[in-house]
Formats: structure tokens, sequence, C-alpha cells
């Protein structure tokens, strides 16, 4: 079979992969904004838990609602502007998922049993948090070994045709090394 008429088979594959991507990331981000909301008051042994997937919720869907928005862009200001706040809203996911993680994984195990007073918090926002946080954590880990990986077939790759990473200072001012 000729690699013409695979092509388009694998840019379906490819994007059915994305689709099906996209809509687990919105149904985990819509669930965390729902349970947030719903239990903003249910876990007084760290009350943050509820507000962290809140927040954590609404600033991601803003990110890719504006990363969907910049698709659809021609390459100008408005890209450049679309592209900047989801560069800072990604930045400060980062530093909002590394508090959260702090807020749950502190109060580990907690108490489920809200006749403790104070000192429960509600399973299911409780176990949504953890799990949102553990998988997460995977994720940023497998991210960053494959992209360490590819980083490293592509030099390995430029090293076999003979590029250089960086150019000689010789050779740019036309002295050959």
């Amino acid at each position: 079979m000729e690699t013409s008429q695979r092509s388009p088979v694998q840019s379906s594959f490819l994007i059915s992969i994305i689709v099906v991507l996209n809509i687990i990331v919105w149904m985990f981000l819509m669930s965390a904004v729902g349970l947030g909301a719903m239990h903003l008051h249910d876990c007084p042994l760290q009350p943050y838990i509820p507000i962290y997937l809140l927040v954590f919720g609404v600033t991601s869907i803003a990110s890719l609602l504006l990363s969907y928005l910049n698709n659809t862009l021609e390459t100008g200001f408005l890209s450049l502007l679309c592209s900047s706040c989801i560069f800072l809203l990604q930045l400060f996911n980062l530093g909002w998922f590394i508090t959260g993680s702090e807020w749950v994984y502190s109060i580990y195990p907690p108490n489920y049993d809200s006749n403790g007073g104070e000192k429960y918090c509600q399973r299911k926002i409780y176990l949504f948090a953890f799990w949102f946080n553990s998988l997460g954590s995977i994720c940023m880990a497998v991210g960053f070994f494959c992209a360490v990986y590819f980083l490293f077939l592509t030099c390995v790759k430029m090293a076999f045709r003979g590029h250089h990473l960086l150019h000689s200072h010789k050779r740019s001012y036309g002295v050959d090394a």
C-alpha cells in the first residue's frame, strides 16, 4: 500500500485520538468545576480543596477555549495576545496545581465522617481531588519523559546527519572551523 493511501487513514486516526482526548479532558475539567462548586463548604479540614478544583477547572477551560480561538486566528497581534494569555494561564495552573497538591496530600487520609466536627472532608470531593492530582502528576511525568526522549532522538538524528546544534563562532564570521 502506498504512503499516500495510508496518510488519510493515519490523519483520521490521529484526529479521532485528539477528539477523544479533548472530550476526556473536558469531562474532567467540568467535573472539577461542578464538584468544587457543589461541595464548596464540605471540607472544613482543608477548605481550599473545593476552591482549588473550581479555580483549576475554570482557568483550564479558559485556556482551552483560548487555544481553540488561537487556532482560528492568523498570525498577528490577536494571535500573539491569545498565545500570551494561554501561556500565563498555564503558568498559573502549574503553580496552582503544585499548591493544590500540597493541600490535598497534606491531609491524607482525611476523616470522611461529618460527625467529627470541623475535622472532616467529604469523601467524594477529597477522592476526586486526590485522583485528579495523582493522574495529573502521572501525565506530566510521562509528558516530560516523552519530551526528553524526542529531544534526545532529534539530537541523535542531527548528529548522524552532520548537523550542528549550535553554529561555531568561526563559521559565522566566514572562517571555516
